[in-house]
């Protein structure tokens, strides 16, 4: 895991809380193929945070700037138009970026309120239709809006084109038009496997510029320093 963008080790032990009776994890679950390695992990992140309920809902793109050490960025849907969203996502899919949405409240289609969901990838059909598919982590589907699984729209060519498999794995696409109306925050944490990463420790720093932190306002400094790369 990552601490101020460094990495850092978590020891724990392969004792995992339980449902009292039973054979079932209290939190995370085991894998279909009977893996444990996501309740594992999950007790590493909250002996980071100090608890189990310290991991209660929270912000996709801090978790996996913890887990990567990837920075991100959020992205407003009301502050950006449906086509520059498009791009964006059609960008950073390329760029092999992690994406999740936040879903502010539950929709008629299905989408769940109050739930983060993944990026999986976006599509243009040959006749035009933008898509995204999207996933529900709960790994189950609640989603029948246009272009669901059980969609009329879905012919054979279409199908063909977008690897459509019908199965409740809470993976499902949905037009364009309506991933910006429903998800109210994206958030894109960056690639950094092909990132270059330097330290450096600044001494007699006299900067005095006024700082845009929004927690901090005017009373941050913004510490500035110039690089120059003898590459040409």
């Amino acid at each position: 895991m990552y601490a101020l963008m460094m990495p850092v080790t978590i020891t724990i032990d392969d004792r995992l809380p339980m449902k009292a009776g039973t054979d079932r994890t209290l939190y995370a679950k085991v894998g279909r193929d009977k893996s444990v390695w996501s309740p594992l992990y999950e007790k590493a992140f909250a002996k980071f945070h100090g608890s189990y309920e310290a991991l209660v809902g929270g912000n996709p793109e801090k978790a996996l700037n913890t887990i990567y050490g990837a920075p991100g960025v959020m992205i407003n849907a009301k502050k950006i138009t449906v086509n520059d969203l498009w791009d964006l996502l059609v960008e950073n899919d390329k760029e092999e970026a992690m994406i999740t949405m936040g879903c502010f409240s539950g929709t008629a289609e299905g989408v769940v309120g109050g739930h983060a969901y993944s990026f999986i990838k976006t599509l243009k059909l040959s006749n035009g239709t933008k898509l995204v598919q999207v996933r529900n982590p709960w790994s189950v589907e609640k989603y029948k809006g246009p272009w669901g699984d059980d969609s009329s729209k879905w012919t054979e060519k279409f199908k063909k084109e977008a690897g459509y498999e019908k199965m409740n794995d809470g993976a499902f696409f949905m037009p364009m038009e309506l991933f910006h109306s429903t998800f109210g925050i994206t958030w894109i944490n960056y690639d950094t496997d092909r990132m270059w990463r330097t330290h450096w420790l600044k001494l007699d720093d006299n900067t005095n510029s006024p700082g845009t932190n929004r927690k901090c306002g005017s009373g941050c400094t913004r510490h500035e320093f110039t690089l120059k790369s003898e590459k040409t």
